[in-house]
């Protein structure tokens, strides 16, 4: 059998998980090349795992390599054009694995869908846990009536999108993939939250209803807390399911905690291994687009459900868009502005407000409109944007939130001379660089000169950053992590650096969030 090959578009910690399936598959695959925009990333991985070719443009990689897999590995609102672009080749791929969600709207999701079929690309979504140990163990006391016939499923997670397609899917799974009758839900947006550039309501509702008449309850909410990550009901008992242990209260029983047998292998392994199965033994894989849509549309439908005000028949049918984001957009779900002000801790300690909240008032920008206030967030998508307080300051601590957009960058500047530009002030990096070894140019570095101590190892949600630098003393807080410690007058590109400039933000690529800026100087 002639080996597959594999192509890998997105080089970050996804694309890890997927590259060990296509080692632990071994002479079925050849690993050919791998791509992402960030050259550091794809070379790393060329490197490391032994890929023959790295590439910045996925597309001259697609047109160059003539592969026979293409694992995509980016951020939802990316899975649409990479797919597409996969399916228009003169000669596509046989498979496609792409990472979940599936994509930011319905219509984009089912653009997918067809369009592979069109062209007869078998499509995976990564929804490993069909092959974790713990879903299998109570699927099988399911299929053994351990429970009597199931009634109802009762599931708690962050939100209905990213986290919440693992648990329709798993819905899904545990009533055999019927299709469902109909959804009732409800979402509440009380703050800006997004998962991989994807926004997410901060608390959600679905009640689900199958053909069987089992019913399906999924609850969201960011602090929300419960005894189980999914409960299923049955005539004579439950099953509680977490993602390392199982549990159950058979009729006359108390609660005991199951045995988990079979092999303790890595989901996402199984789940690459099942889909070249598919290629090459034509044995549909659990995590194929079929099933994927399927929770997708319950995603779909929830949010549909709460823009109507209605219970929504399934299959959904006249719906492209993303309800949850039209109804942000239209201002029929409003979300309120972030509330920005000077707590009483960091008031007694003398900070003030870098950015009010509400405009650009006391701040200079490169040019007009490089840098937006809406919300309480002060954002930018333009190149080489900088923004800065008016006012020169000497020794400082500054306090604020950021979310970066993927593999964005941007630098805090200060001791700039605002007439030289940013290049003229010292810079702390930061980046989305969370798998990055650390270097001059990794989050937490003064860029070009100083590594950071550590990697924060964040993911892509608002974290929390705070620098310090007093007689030459800097350090870099992030997450509550000490990042960097440093006396700059030992520095010697910096020891005769002016001690006074304006402090500001440089976005170097994509774009960048922040918020609860505060000062003092």
């Amino acid at each position: 059998m002639k080996a597959l090959r594999v192509g890998l578009i997105g080089c970050g910690g996804r694309g890890w998980g997927h590259t060990w399936g296509y080692q632990n598959a071994g002479e079925q695959v050849k690993l050919v090349a791998c791509a992402d925009i960030h050259k550091p990333a794809a070379l790393r991985f060329k490197e490391r795992f032994g890929y023959k070719k790295a590439y910045t443009d996925y597309k001259e990689m697609l047109a160059k390599e003539k592969l026979d897999v293409v694992s995509i590995c980016l951020w939802p609102k990316l899975h649409c054009e990479a797919v597409l672009e996969c399916a228009k080749l003169l000669h596509p791929p046989k498979l496609i694995n792409s990472e979940k969600p599936m994509a930011p709207t319905f219509g984009e999701a089912i653009q997918m869908v067809n369009a592979c079929d069109d062209r007869g690309i078998k499509l995976t979504f990564c929804h490993q846990r069909r092959f974790g140990i713990t879903w299998n163990t109570a699927k099988k006391l399911l299929d053994e009536e351990a429970i009597g016939t199931l009634t109802r499923m009762e599931m708690n997670t962050d939100n209905l999108f990213d986290w919440g397609t693992h648990w329709f899917d798993m819905m899904n799974y545990f009533n055999n993939d019927l299709q469902a009758d109909w959804v009732l839900g409800q979402i509440g947006c009380a703050a800006d939250i997004s998962v991989f550039g994807a926004r997410v309501e901060t608390a959600g509702l679905s009640y689900i209803k199958w053909p069987n008449n089992v019913t399906g309850l999924m609850t969201t909410g960011h602090g929300t807390a419960a005894p189980y990550e999914i409960r299923l009901i049955g005539t004579e008992g439950m099953i509680d399911v977490w993602h390392n242990k199982v549990k159950i209260l058979a009729k006359g029983k108390a609660w005991e905690e199951v045995k988990l047998e079979g092999p303790k292998t890595d989901d996402t392994v199984q789940h690459i291994l099942a889909s070249l199965d598919w290629v090459n033994k034509e044995i549909e894989t659990p995590t194929s687009a079929r099933h994927a849509l399927a929770a997708t549309e319950l995603i779909f439908a929830t949010y549909e459900s709460a823009r109507k005000s209605k219970r929504v028949i399934l299959p959904l049918t006249n719906i492209e868009d993303s309800p949850f984001l039209d109804m942000l957009e239209t201002g029929q779900l409003v979300c309120p502005d972030w509330p920005t002000f000077v707590d009483d801790d960091h008031e007694d300690q003398g900070f003030k407000l870098f950015y009010n909240g509400k405009n650009t008032r006391g701040l200079k920008m490169s040019s007009r409109g490089a840098w937006t206030s809406k919300g309480g967030l002060l954002s930018s998508n333009k190149e080489n944007a900088f923004v800065w307080l008016d006012k020169n300051v000497g020794d400082f601590q500054l306090s604020f939130l950021r979310r970066l957009d993927c593999r964005a960058e941007f630098g805090l500047v200060f001791w700039a001379n605002p007439q030289k530009g940013p290049k003229s002030g010292i810079e702390i990096a930061f980046a989305d660089d969370r798998m990055e070894p650390v270097s001059p140019y990794t989050t937490g570095a003064i860029r070009g000169l100083v590594a950071p101590l550590c990697n924060l190892g964040a993911g892509s949600g608002w974290q929390s950053v705070q620098v310090s630098c007093v007689n030459g003393e800097l350090v870099v807080i992030g997450n509550g992590r000490e990042m960097q410690r440093c006396n700059l007058n030992e520095i010697p590109e910096l020891k005769d650096h002016p001690r006074e400039g304006v402090v500001g933000f440089l976005l170097r690529k994509e774009k960048v969030d922040l918020k609860s800026i505060m000062i003092k100087a």
